[in-house]
């Protein structure tokens, strides 16, 4: 892979993504390279690490609210729920650095530690 991916980046436009494209984006999806300083700043400005725990909560947020229309009692529709609201970020929070970087590389850009890993 080239390294020219983030060359410009931190001196151009911004360029912000309607919502489907955000929403595309908030599941995993690359965006086109108009997006990528963009991209570069959600990832690595601060809050980054907040803003992709979201990102992984809203990804459970159907699952939980699915869990609520099964059969059983609220106390196991519930207690099923909070799974899908608590095990993915905590999960997501001890990989929350691999993950920026693999998000970085997937928008060809360079982590922030300048390599570009294996």
């Amino acid at each position: 892979m080239a390294q020219s991916g983030s060359a410009g980046i931190g001196n151009g436009p911004v360029h912000r993504p309607p919502v489907w494209r955000w929403l595309t984006y908030a599941i995993g999806f690359a965006l086109p390279a108009k997006y990528d300083e963009w991209v570069f700043r959600d990832l690595t400005r601060r809050g980054w690490v907040w803003r992709e725990l979201l990102r992984v909560e809203m990804l459970g947020l159907p699952f939980f609210v699915g869990c609520l229309f099964l059969p059983g009692s609220w106390v196991l529709k519930l207690s099923t729920g909070l799974f899908f609201l608590v095990g993915p970020p905590f999960v997501a929070g001890i990989y929350v650095s691999e993950w920026r970087d693999y998000r970085l590389r997937q928008h060809e850009l360079l982590p922030p530690g300048g390599r570009w890993g294996e």
